[in-house]
């Protein structure tokens, strides 16, 4: 199993890995970041340096309503959960 893996999806670089990672491949080119290690635990330092980045997701289950979705819908998940923390 590979810790990390870039992909492509449309037009977007996405690099997804297990755990949060502040400096990823195009970062600052738009490229997003998705990420699963702390699921929704919003009471760590970590959790308000991440919630400050732009184009870094959460895919863990609580955010995204423990079903399977897409880019957009992963982007609009972690938006409803930041906006509530």
């Amino acid at each position: 199993m590979e810790e990390s893996k870039l992909i492509r999806n449309h037009n977007k670089w996405v690099q997804l890995c297990h755990y949060p990672i502040l400096l990823w491949y195009r970062k600052n080119k738009g490229a997003y970041h998705v990420f699963g290690h702390m699921h929704d635990d919003s009471f760590t330092k970590e959790f308000h340096i991440i919630k400050k980045e732009k184009n870094l997701f959460n895919a863990c289950v609580e955010i995204n309503n423990f079903e399977p979705c897409t880019i957009e819908e992963l982007i609009n998940n972690n938006d409803r959960f930041y906006k509530r923390h």
